[in-house]
């Protein structure tokens, strides 16, 4: 019995060892292909990491091209902005000094109107007055005329 035990005891200790084997063997394969794994993942990140460089170039150099073209057409557009509004500043100071021209000589114009005016007016006050002054004189000898006729009658009347 003893030797049985044994017996089973030594083939138990055999099939332990056997699978200790298989774990060992499995933990090695599985240890084999992870660090496979892990070298392939560190090719792609290093490949990537390089694309990744790589494109970060590309896009520098297109921002950069771009800044170009945008700070040539910035430099482009100010020119013609200052040009026209030099061209606009232009037009307003001759069209301004155009407007005071032709505002003084409608001033000048309507000086000579009033002026024509004020003769016009003292030319018919002046007749006017020289009319009435007429018609007084008339009127004071014809009122002096009656006023003698009156004084005649009163006179006759009396004698």
């Amino acid at each position: 019995m003893i030797h049985d035990f044994y017996h089973n005891t030594r083939e138990e200790i055999k099939e332990l060892d056997a699978r200790i084997i298989n774990y060992d063997t499995r933990m090695q394969e599985s240890e084999s292909k992870h660090r496979t794994e892990i070298i392939s993942h560190m090719q792609k990140v290093k490949h990537l990491e390089f694309e990744h460089i790589d494109a970060c170039g590309t896009v520098k150099s297109e921002a950069m091209d771009d800044m170009k073209l945008e700070r040539k057409h910035h430099t482009d557009t100010e020119k013609t902005n200052l040009d026209s509004k030099a061209e606009r500043k232009e037009t307003y100071l001759v069209n301004d000094k155009a407007n005071i021209a032709e505002i003084e000589e409608r001033e000048e114009e309507l000086k000579r109107k009033v002026r024509d005016l004020q003769e016009q007016l003292d030319f018919s006050k002046s007749s006017l007055i020289e009319n009435y002054e007429m018609k007084l004189e008339r009127l004071e000898a014809e009122l002096e005329l009656r006023m003698k006729v009156e004084i005649h009658e009163i006179e006759e009347r009396k004698n």
